[in-house]
């Protein structure tokens, strides 16, 4: 009924207008004109719920009617350029033609060459041609209307330009440029100098022949929507490129957005599919995510999602990205070098300081890599949640010798940071990793608040066998932390769980040394919760640390404890609390509670804090008082998991190491077999609790080391 009014309306409007010379027919869409025409060209109007046709004596042309703001008239032709296709005929209106716009067409084949001296001279692109194109030439920016406009140039690029030029898509209107296999184009859509895309339409680009929009200089985004269905190669290639609003889709054959020198994610939607074998979703030298919506899913082998030469830099956004492809080994030396489908890879560094990311390497990626980087990865906040779950494998390496790889969450060749945020790795495939490192990890700021960070990482794979017989053979094991140089932890809330239920599932590890300064760790693991090669220190924070197959903590060197609380527990047999296979252990400070089937003994002539080494009976409460009754420890002694310990005599013995500052020389008291009534319990170590029953001995404390057995 409202299209019926209005028709009635204009009708009445159309003979009104005649008599008083308004003889120009204008319809307009915001601060755009669409499309003039003399009312004596105009056969007639028709109106239905989806489009408006103009019937005149250049053909019919069809507007969206959510594109159309307003109809106006007018005694004069404005000042705008109108290229109208229609099949091989083209009308064109050029106002400019005197000054200095010259205009020539060959059945459907426009090319404008402008020195009109003024910037911004618009444009009007409208009606379709199966064999035309579009190229202009200008001194000046130009603005290019598109107002429902279908070119196929088979020959070459649908639109080529050389002039700094704004695209703006007019609203409601679905324009498309197409070339074709035959073409000689590097894109459907061309520009050599800086193109600009707005407005509130759409633009479809297919690049039959290679690229689909193809800008020697920089591509700016700033609203529409923008479909790539069809990219013989790259589907977006330019030196430079910005993204701050519209949403654009892309199905490449090639890479996705391919750019010589920055890429920059501003705002908007961002959608790239591509399943082509080693191609790139995102490209470019630098790459900058500051806001907007992306989707970015590879499934061909050896793909990467996101891929930077130099940096790859997230400040906000959300991110989304989905890596299903495979390893490829490439041949290299005297063997094969693997190249893994990856979420983001850079050849240099990769920072994150905000924003949300989520990155999937389904069961289908071998050895895929969530976060890679050749360099550094540092992580200053946001929400990263990485999932790999292919399995890992052997191969020969380029020297001729057997090696293996498997899935990483986060992968450095140099150092990793992890400062703040939250942090979600995940890693079920055999070997697979949550976060490694050839040198250094540091997690957390010093003294800063733990809450900054909160660090969350699992692997369920188990270790498989790479090479070499017995006592020398050589696994590929599944870690959650793992570096290959120092490792600190300052701050943050730090979850590591490993489920496997075989050796080689370790939580934290340094092949150096590590120094624990703060934060919360929690570790759940089978074998060591933590191990370093050399050394291991703990000076601050409060840890939890539950192995079921063997240390809970484990240095291979020297072990210090100054300061913290550390709550661990090892398996029985061998397997120890605490353990540094007698090397120097030197305990200074802090709390800490170790229970396995042994303990490494605290260095006598180099410790400045009491210990007590206890043999007792295994899954009991236990509760030491001083002289002046006072409560020193409460403990919930844990059932041995693997059997009884040596040191304390096997069976269903325990041994507890425990040192406190407040445990100094004197006559104390231990109850055991009570009940513990309230207060808080950490991983079996109660504050503020109650302890009554239960069996009771005293015993004496005059020297750094004193041991217990009951």
């Amino acid at each position: 009924m409202k299209i019926i009014s209005f028709v009635f309306c204009l009708i009445l409007i159309v003979l009104g207008i005649k008599s008083n010379a308004q003889n120009i027919f204008r319809i307009h869409n915001g601060n755009y004109l669409l499309y003039q025409q003399n009312v004596d060209n105009i056969d007639s109007l028709k109106f239905n719920s989806n489009k408006s046709s103009i019937y005149s004596n250049i053909g019919v042309l069809d507007f969206p009617v959510a594109g159309i703001d307003s109809i106006t008239f007018s005694n004069s032709i404005d000042s705008e350029i109108y290229v109208i296709y229609n099949g091989t005929n083209t009308t064109i209106i050029n106002p400019f033609s005197s000054q200095g716009v010259n205009i020539t067409d060959s059945v459907g084949h426009v090319i404008v060459t402008s020195t009109f001296s003024n910037p911004n001279l618009k444009y009007n692109l409208l009606g379709t041609t199966t064999n035309g194109s579009f190229k202009l030439s200008s001194t000046q920016s130009v603005k290019l209307i598109m107002g429902q406009v279908n070119i196929t140039n088979p020959s070459g690029a649908a639109i080529s330009l050389n002039s700094i030029c704004e695209m703006y898509l007019s609203a409601g209107t679905i324009n498309t440029l197409s070339d074709a296999t035959t073409a000689t184009a590097s894109g459907a859509l061309y520009s050599s100098k800086n193109l600009t895309i707005s407005g509130l339409g759409a633009l479809n680009v297919n690049g039959f022949k290679k690229h689909a929009i193809t800008v020697d200089a920089t591509l700016v985004i700033e609203s529409g929507i923008v479909n790539i269905a069809q990219a013989a190669s790259d589907g977006i290639h330019a030196n430079d490129y910005t993204q701050n609003g519209g949403a654009i889709s892309i199905i490449p054959v090639g890479d996705g957005i391919d750019i010589s020198n920055t890429l920059q994610l501003n705002g908007g939607e961002l959608t790239i599919n591509a399943s082509s074998i080693d191609i790139k979703g995102l490209k470019a030298s630098t790459i900058l995510i500051k806001n907007g919506k992306h989707s970015i899913t590879v499934s061909g082998n050896q793909s990467k999602a996101i891929k930077s030469s130099v940096s790859t830099v997230i400040d906000g956004g959300e991110t989304t990205i989905v890596a299903s492809g495979s390893v490829v080994l490439e041949t290299s030396g005297s063997g094969y070098d693997p190249s893994y489908c990856t979420g983001i890879k850079s050849d240099a560094d990769v920072s994150i300081n905000g924003g949300s990311l989520q990155i999937t390497c389904s069961a289908t990626n071998n050895g895929g890599k969530g976060i890679s980087a050749d360099r550094d990865i540092v992580i200053n906040g946001g929400t990263v949640t990485i999932s790999t779950a292919g399995n890992g494998a052997t191969y020969t390496n380029e020297l001729g010798v057997i090696d293996s790889y498997s899935a990483t969450c986060i992968s450095a060749d140099r150092n990793i940071a992890l400062y703040a945020g939250k942090i979600t790795c995940s890693s079920s495939g055999t070997a697979g990793k949550g976060i490694s490192a050839d040198t250094m990890i540091t997690i957390g700021n010093f003294n800063a608040n733990d809450t900054l960070l909160n660090l969350y990482v699992t692997t369920s794979g188990t270790r498989f066998y790479v090479s070499g017989t017995g006592d020398n053979a050589d696994y590929a094991n599944p870690k959650a932390i793992k570096a290959d140089g120092d490792l600190t932890v300052n701050s943050g809330i730090i979850t590591v769980k490993c489920t496997q239920t075989t050796d080689g599932g370790e939580g934290i590890e340094s092949k150096a040394s590590m120094y624990i300064k703060g934060g919360q760790i929690t570790a759940t693991t089978y074998d060591d919760c933590i191990n370093a090669a050399t050394h291991i220190e703990v000076s601050g924070g409060t840890h939890s640390l539950t192995a079921s197959g063997n240390d809970g903590m484990d240095c291979n060197g020297t072990l210090t404890i100054s300061g913290g609380m550390i709550i661990s527990k090892g398996a029985g047999g061998p397997e120890e609390g605490f353990d540094c296979d007698n090397n120097t252990f030197k305990v200074s400070g802090g709390i800490m509670v170790g229970t396995g089937g042994n303990t490494s003994n605290p260095t006598i002539n180099v410790s400045t804090q009491n210990s007590l080494k206890l043999s007792i009976t295994s899954n009991q409460n236990i509760c030491i008082k001083n002289s002046a009754n006072e409560i020193v420890l409460i403990y919930a002694l844990p059932t041995l998991t693997g059997g009884g310990g040596p040191g304390g005599g096997g069976g269903n013995k325990i041994v507890m190491l425990f040192s406190d500052p407040a445990f100094v020389n004197g006559t104390y008291t231990i109850h055991y077999g009570g009940t513990i009534t309230g207060g808080t319990n950490f991983n079996g170590y109660y504050t503020g609790a109650t302890y009554t029953g239960g069996t009771s001995q005293s015993f004496n404390v005059s020297s750094r080391y004193t041991t217990l057995n009951l």
